[in-house]
């Protein structure tokens, strides 16, 4: 009885580690690596030096404002998400009509270095001011961003697709798709 007992508590903590608010984001590593301010002409490169620190100022002002494509954000939970790789092949199929941005919001570097090398497009890291907590760090950022009006279901999305400066569709990893893009693509253009 007592095995059955430590199998179901430690399933429950594994199958719920994605999905519970407060756990860690790794944000002492970010101590002994520092950080670095953003700017936009980051967006373009293929990797980044370092942990590049984005603020929700930095995000409308360098893809939101004045921008006539699509922005495709992609708040980066690593533990539940696993790659953003798929998400990033179905980008390059339509990236003359979107930006893409991939924010993290764990401080876990050596992971999220790792997969920014393997997909070959920066990933940013959340400005800290709310390290401590894992799900409210994403939903304030998100807040901080398109303001306290924003759609409920924008600020515990993993993806969040915005044009001229409004949020036009959420989603989560496994619902976006070809179809998916194309019903953005033609609603838009």
């Amino acid at each position: 009885m007592k095995y059955k007992i430590a199998l179901f508590i430690f399933t429950s903590v594994v199958l719920c580690n994605c999905y519970m608010p407060g756990l860690t984001t790794h944000y002492k590593n970010v101590k002994k690596a520092g950080t670095s301010p953003f700017n936009c002409e980051m967006k373009n490169e293929s990797s980044t030096k370092g942990i590049i620190e984005i603020k929700a100022q930095d995000v409308r002002n360098c893809y939101l404002i004045g921008n006539n494509k699509i922005t495709w954000i992609i708040i980066l939970y690593y533990d539940c998400m696993g790659s953003i790789y798929d998400s990033y092949n179905l980008y390059k199929k339509y990236k003359d009509d979107f930006n893409f941005l991939v924010i993290s919001e764990n401080y876990d570097v050596d992971k999220i270095k790792a997969e920014e090398r393997k997909v070959g497009h920066p990933i940013f890291f959340i400005d800290h001011t709310n390290h401590w907590m894992r799900t409210k760090n994403s939903q304030l950022f998100v807040e901080e961003i398109f303001g306290k009006d924003v759609p409920k279901e924008a600020t515990y999305s993993s993806q969040i697709f915005v044009f001229n400066d409004k949020i036009i569709k959420t989603g989560f990893t496994g619902m976006i798709n070809e179809r998916f893009i194309d019903s953005l693509h033609n609603a838009t253009f």
